[in-house]
């Protein structure tokens, strides 16, 4: 199963398998969403998150622990790759889909900055709630995980020397690069 079903995502998402049970069954108090097709559990957290389901019951917890869930579930539109970059779905296909742990960053004009390679063109990142936050963390102090980026690429990310700056790179290029570091593909100085 998918992290965010397991786990959830915290604070603002709830793992569905801690209510529902990891095999979906549920339990007297919320729905069995084993075998439920996945467009119905989609729509019913966008009622929930748009006010359209609530509980005729307040100050019952299971409906409201959903409205907080889905609200914290944030919605990015469909995407597809062309050309390298990710792009928004068009046409019959186009609409909004979870973020879940995602970073996606696309641009606002598809053709613009493709096709015509308008070097003006620009790009809207969307990422999980708090990832700017652990991001800025890593950066700060290492995040506990490693050392603190300013240590070689300067207090203000701009650069030292030799080493390439980090402020005003693109979150895709930097994820890649991170990740890669990480992997013990991208090796040197």
């Amino acid at each position: 199963m998918p992290e965010v079903v397991a786990k959830g995502r915290r604070p603002e998402v709830r793992g569905c398998g801690y209510c529902h049970y990891p095999n979906g069954k549920g339990r007297p108090e919320n729905a069995g969403i084993a075998g439920l097709p996945a467009a119905y559990i989609v729509q019913q957290m966008t009622d929930f998150k748009s006010g359209a389901r609530t509980s005729a019951e307040p100050r019952m917890v299971p409906p409201n622990l959903m409205v907080d869930t889905a609200r914290g579930a944030t919605d990015v539109p469909k995407t597809a790759v062309e050309g390298g970059m990710i792009v928004p779905v068009e046409g019959a296909e186009a609409g909004m889909e979870p973020l879940g742990h995602r970073n996606i960053e696309m641009p606002k004009d598809p053709e613009r900055a493709e096709v015509l390679r308008d070097d003006a063109a620009s790009f809207v990142a969307y990422v999980p709630v708090g990832t700017i936050d652990r991001g800025q963390a890593l950066v700060m102090s290492g995040g506990g995980k490693t050392i603190a980026c300013g240590i070689c690429h300067g207090p203000s990310l701009e650069s030292i020397g030799s080493v390439p700056p980090l402020a005003g790179r693109s979150p895709s290029y930097t994820i890649r690069q991170l990740f890669d570091i990480q992997r013990g593909n991208r090796n040197g100085l």
